[in-house]
């Protein structure tokens, strides 16, 4: 099945640039430039000649939850232009495939699909098969990396979470609490689809930490036959 695609990227200055890579490592695994949005915090290294569909600048530094934020709302004004919206940060690196295997896998229903899963997650749901199954830590996940919805998801949240940080921060703390209060489910994937590549590189300061900051079972290339869809349902 061929899909609609809207991703959409945040980005921010960091020591060691990673987003043209992870951006080549998208279009590697399946998506065009113009089914991708950026939204750039003042100083980002983004290449404008890239082909993007958009790149949206900000004036001021809006921090990691709000600049999150606010590209959730951006791209829930297309929602009914395209079929699967993502949203997704600058320091990833996908399994070659990966699109087409969402494709194949994800459900109609309101839920996250996140083809991250730390390590931690991994840990707690303890997963026996390979496939989606779901996370069951709430406001403890770990991992706002990679979001990959159905526009009736996107308009719950955009329309619901009204979440705000004191810290701005910990986009997966308040979804996966979110989430958890509406009863809606987050699922990740046995195994890790994604990998997050920065560590202490982080804008926020945050030291190496295999256990929340690295995939759990990282496979480069995805599932070539799909496996079971859920679990746990």
């Amino acid at each position: 099945m061929t899909n609609k695609w809207l991703v959409g990227i945040t980005t921010a200055p960091r020591k060691r640039v990673t987003f043209s890579d992870s951006l080549t490592s998208l279009l590697k695994a399946g998506w065009r430039h113009e089914e991708i949005v950026v939204a750039a915090e003042p100083g980002s290294v983004v290449c404008d000649d890239s082909g993007l569909s958009q790149i949206i600048y900000n004036r001021t530094k809006l921090g990691v939850f709000a600049n999150w934020r606010m590209l959730l709302n951006e791209v829930a004004k297309h929602m009914q232009e395209v079929d699967v919206i993502a949203l997704v940060q600058d320091d990833m690196q996908y399994a070659t495939g990966l699109k087409k295997y969402l494709e194949e896998t994800m459900r109609d229903d309101p839920a996250i699909y996140s083809p991250y899963t730390s390590r931690k997650d991994a840990f707690h749901a303890k997963p026996t098969q390979p496939g989606w199954f779901r996370s069951v830590l709430g406001w403890d996940m770990c991992g706002a990396c990679t979001y990959v919805m159905r526009p009736e998801m996107v308009s719950i949240l955009n329309n619901q979470f009204v979440e705000s940080t004191k810290l701005n921060k910990n986009v997966d703390a308040h979804v996966g609490s979110f989430m958890r209060r509406k009863g809606r489910p987050i699922f990740i994937h046995n195994p890790s689809l994604v990998e997050h590549v920065a560590d202490d590189n982080s804008t926020l300061g945050y030291g190496k930490d295999p256990f929340t900051r690295t995939a759990f079972n990282f496979s480069p290339v995805s599932p070539t036959i799909p496996p079971t869809t859920t679990v746990e349902l």
